[in-house]
């Protein structure tokens, strides 16, 4: 019997795997699936694009519906299978395949509203879904739930930033909360996150269209009645002039309305039957709260008084710098920095430092702005200026203009004046340097992390090309000969070369750092202009030394290659040199002026002969 059972089952293993199998053909289709056809306002429920015959069908387009709804996807799913039938020995197997398309709708207003046909592409072909009809009730306030929109102000100014806040009172408990504030995507605001932990108490986090807000949970009264609370702030920047009344918003959410009791318990659905086992399950019913409609008037900027060089900062604000060091000499690195305070200071910009009065004849700006640090009502911007005179003795008020909303008046924040002591710069030539070893604690000027790479680009430009050789003409039976073995090993060797060096950039690299140097110090002599010199020794110096230690010439300050050179036994005298050429090229390359032909001139031969002590040292 036994037997008999196992070569059933072998013949049936058979049957499914070697006999014919007669596969099901699948139309292809499209339809349209909602989870409800009757919702509130503001109420989101489930629609579905369905499509057969297709696992991998193109992405409907549904921006017929921006109209009337909110449309928010949900992703997609593959929806197959497969099934095997055998009836009388005759094998079927039964494929399926399909693709799901979910998204969240919401009803913008109130009235039966239409979901045209949908276009699908599937298998090369444009299948369309039935139109399907949903009715949008209106939402209606009831005392167990309240929903307040307040803002900071009922009149401002176009561009000022003022305070929204959202307050939900509730009086039961509730599940799955979901508020649409269509405000949010309107065009005439712009919104901001507002975050103040200091007016924060039991912090939550709540869900708001594709994102998430910070809100606050709580108690209030409102119309005698206390309510549990669930608030949360945005900042609001009105664009046009005029009165404008906010959309109305809403907030969904299922309150417990009663139990059913279950014809069969479930042994395992402990949980959702009451103490006696009677097999009571909740019934949840949804809620939809509508808010207030608040009015805002918004006024145009005045005309009279506005500065040429107003940005539109708009609020309240005051201004302090200062700066260190203040003894310098020039072109010392002095870091200035200034802090802005004020109630909305995060798009508060630093004012170009160029255009204010002083700065632009008296001190070198780097061209990049630093961006600012921002903090609970301060701003804080770190910006870099050296001195070009001698005859400089004060860094210059900094001033930033602003509309004070206030007094209703243009007005300016501006710092005092910050006193300074900038010293001639000291000249070091070859006769300074011979026979003198500096160690890095005896600088004398002082460095910053960017170092001589401020403002530069890599010079990957350089690249030396070797000359062509002259060849003495040969026979010509001669060349016929060995022109063909000739073109083959040239062809072999320089596929192997390309092969080598694509390999190990970082070695070939190395190899030309010093013949890319010393190409690059020929272009320098006594008649170049002096500024453009002193960059072109800091560039050749760089990349020389970033292409010796793999680093980006770019970013190379002395700070990147002191540990290095040392463990690659570079010498603590031309270490220490080398320190000294750096600090020299940054001095100069910011002094401003002119330098003598001499002192040029010097300075190239130093640098060229402490190169040279390098490769030594490094064993190159």
């Amino acid at each position: 019997m036994n037997q008999l059972r196992n070569i059933f089952i072998i013949a049936w293993i058979l049957a499914v795997i070697f006999l014919p199998v007669l596969a099901s053909g699948q139309e292809l289709a499209a339809r349209a699936a909602v989870e409800k056809q009757e919702v509130f306002v503001g109420e989101s429920f489930l629609f579905q694009v369905q499509v057969e015959g297709d696992e991998a069908p193109a992405q409907p387009d549904l921006s017929s519906l921006d109209a009337a709804f909110h449309v928010q996807q949900k992703g997609g799913q593959t929806n197959s299978g497969k099934s095997i039938t055998i009836i009388n020995g005759k094998v079927t197997q039964v494929s399926k395949s399909g693709y799901v398309f979910s998204y969240s709708l919401t009803p913008k207003r109130a009235g039966t509203h239409t979901i045209p046909p949908i276009t699908v592409v599937a298998g090369n072909k444009n299948l369309v879904t039935d139109p399907v009809t949903i009715i949008a009730r209106k939402p209606l306030e009831t005392d167990e739930f309240k929903l307040r929109i307040t803002l900071s102000k009922d009149q401002c100014y176009v561009g000022e930033p003022i305070t929204l806040t959202v307050t939900w009172y509730v009086s039961k408990d509730v599940r799955d909360i979901e508020f649409n504030m269509p405000f949010l995507d309107d065009d005439r605001f712009s919104f901001e996150d507002f975050e103040d932990p200091a007016q924060m108490h039991d912090a939550v986090r709540i869900p708001l269209g594709s994102g998430e807000v910070i809100g606050d949970r709580g108690k209030a009264v409102l119309d005698g009645k206390e309510y549990m609370t669930l608030e949360f702030r945005k900042t609001m920047t009105p664009k046009p002039v005029g009165k404008i009344t906010l959309p109305q918003a809403t907030v969904s959410s299922k309150i417990l309305t009663g139990y059913n009791r279950n014809q069969s318990r479930d042994p395992f659905s402990m949980f959702d039957d009451d103490f006696f086992g009677r097999g009571r399950r909740g019934v949840y019913t949804t809620v939809v709260t509508p808010s207030n409609q608040p009015e805002l008037l918004v006024q145009a900027l005045p005309a009279n008084g506005r500065p040429a060089d107003f940005s539109g900062l708009i609020g309240k604000f005051s201004l302090t710098a200062n700066a260190e060091p203040l003894d310098v000499s020039i072109g010392d690195p002095i870091t200035l920095t200034v802090q802005v305070a004020g109630k909305h200071i995060k798009n508060v910009e630093l004012p170009a430092l160029e255009s204010l009065p002083g700065f632009r004849e008296h001190f070198k700006i780097p061209q990049e702005i630093a961006p600012g640090e921002t903090a609970p009502m301060v701003k804080t911007f770190t910006q870099t200026i050296r001195a070009k005179q001698t005859t400089v003795n004060e860094i210059p008020p900094v001033s930033l203009n602003f509309f004070n909303t206030d007094t209703g008046r243009y007005e300016t924040a501006q710092s005092p004046p910050i006193p300074i002591t900038v010293k001639a710069t000291k000249v070091v030539t070859a006769t300074d340097a011979e026979g003198r070893v500096l160690s890095v604690a005896q600088k004398e000027l002082q460095t910053v992390k960017e170092g001589i790479a401020h403002n530069y680009a890599g010079p990957d430009v350089l690249e030396m090309q070797q000359p062509v050789s002259e060849r003495k003409p040969t026979p010509f039976w001669l060349v016929v000969l060995l022109l063909p073995p000739a073109c083959f090993m040239l062809l072999y060797l320089g596929l192997f070369f390309i092969q080598r060096r694509a390999k190990n950039p970082a070695a070939r690299n190395t190899r030309k750092a010093y013949s890319l140097f010393l190409q690059s110090m020929k272009g320098v002599s006594g008649n170049t202009e002096s500024e453009q010199a002193y960059e072109t020794m800091a560039t050749a110096l760089q990349t020389y030394l970033g292409y010796k230690m793999g680093i980006k010439p770019g970013a190379i300050t002395f700070d990147d290659i002191e540990t290095p050179l040392a463990e690659k036994g570079a010498s603590p005298q031309n270490i220490a040199a080398l320190m000294d050429l750096f600090t020299t090229f940054e001095a100069r390359r910011y002094a401003g002026g002119s330098a003598s032909p001499q002192n040029i001139n010097d300075l190239k031969n130093r640098g060229i002969a402490l190169v040279g002590q390098l490769e030594k040292d490094l064993g190159s």
